[in-house]
């Protein structure tokens, strides 16, 4: 470790920094050109040390997309909207907001070159606690009468594709920032009136 390096990092703070360091140049470069010799260059620690914490750059972008589910969920969980429903569209519009304000970590959480689940229980568990937010939020107002009462699974997956297609379109700029909020509400409002006619 370099002079300034020991300087700045007591003993276990290596690990928060590379973290934060990683999530910093996932953010800026995207998470395929992340390499683990970048994160220690830009800490100024030899590129022998982050492998003291994280054997791997998988290992590391999986704690990176672990804190990322968690900071979303902890967004939804602060949803205390009196009406249930608006509670539902402000934590479904908060997929595309999150996405539109750190599209690279949004493409880490969910796009096709995210970390393999099944071999990283702590990311498992965050996108888990993600996912039951929406759905506990989508149960309150199932529960106030505020949306029929139907297969509320069925309904998480849809409204969870349409955010995410939203989403998409946007970070692929099919659509500006201004344009998919408006699309999110469009989308929800479609989905509030139902395409059968009554």
């Amino acid at each position: 470790m370099s002079t300034s390096a020991a300087k700045t990092y007591h003993h276990g703070d290596l690990r928060r920094a590379l973290v934060a360091t990683a999530r910093t140049l996932v953010e800026e470069t995207g998470p395929g050109k992340l390499t683990m010799r970048a994160v220690a260059a830009r800490i100024g620690v030899s590129p022998a040390a982050p492998y003291r914490h994280f054997a791997s750059r998988e290992l590391l972008l999986a704690a990176v997309a672990t804190e990322a589910f968690h900071e979303l969920a902890d967004v939804i969980d602060t949803e205390t909207k009196t009406d249930p429903l608006a509670a539902l569209h402000s934590v479904l519009a908060e997929y595309v907001r999150f996405a539109l304000r750190a599209p690279q970590l949004y493409r880490l959480m969910f796009g096709a070159g995210r970390p393999d689940r099944a071999q990283h229980a702590d990311l498992l568990a965050a996108q888990h606690r993600l996912e039951s937010a929406a759905a506990e939020t989508l149960q309150r107002a199932a529960a106030a009468g505020a949306i029929a009462a139907t297969d509320l699974d069925d309904v998480l997956l849809t409204l969870r594709s349409l955010m995410h297609g939203v989403a998409t379109w946007a970070l692929d700029a099919h659509l500006t920032t201004d344009q998919a909020m408006v699309s999110v509400h469009g989308v929800l409002d479609v989905m509030n009136r139902g395409l059968l006619p009554r």
